[in-house]
């Protein structure tokens, strides 16, 4: 999310401090609540940070298995370089890489909760392997 008034970038520049950030702002705008259960819906905003909970799967594993997921690397790349994410050096070491992280990193960790979306990830990464 980005601040009114913040025209610079896509609002990946806030890709590290995301989870602070959003708990901070779920503070901010959760008005009419108790401040017992602002304080949950932080938690669980925090509990994301971790990588292993459902919220962080539905958000990787449905990223991966959108049928657009292939065509959306380029914005992805644009992403992470906006974030200071140095891990990729060209939209196409990206998509050569991309299958390594959903068998090494992916797979195994969400495997409790992402055997269902596992085939249209397959699919996906068999276009990004012909691009």
């Amino acid at each position: 999310l980005k601040e009114v008034g913040d025209t610079q970038g896509t609002g990946a520049k806030h890709t590290r401090t995301h989870v602070e950030r959003s708990a901070t702002l779920a503070g901010k705008f959760l008005t009419g609540f108790s401040a017992d259960e602002i304080r949950r819906v932080q938690e669980l905003i925090r509990s994301t940070a971790n990588g292993v909970t459902v919220v962080s799967a539905g958000d990787i594993l449905g990223q991966m298995a959108s049928p657009n997921y292939p065509a959306k690397l380029p914005a992805l790349f644009a992403e992470f370089q906006e974030a200071g994410i140095t891990d990729y050096a060209s939209v196409e070491d990206l998509r050569r890489q991309t299958r390594h992280f959903f068998e090494h990193i992916v797979r195994p960790r969400f495997a409790i909760y992402g055997a269902d979306f596992f085939p249209a990830i397959e699919a996906n990464l068999a276009k990004i392997d012909r691009l």
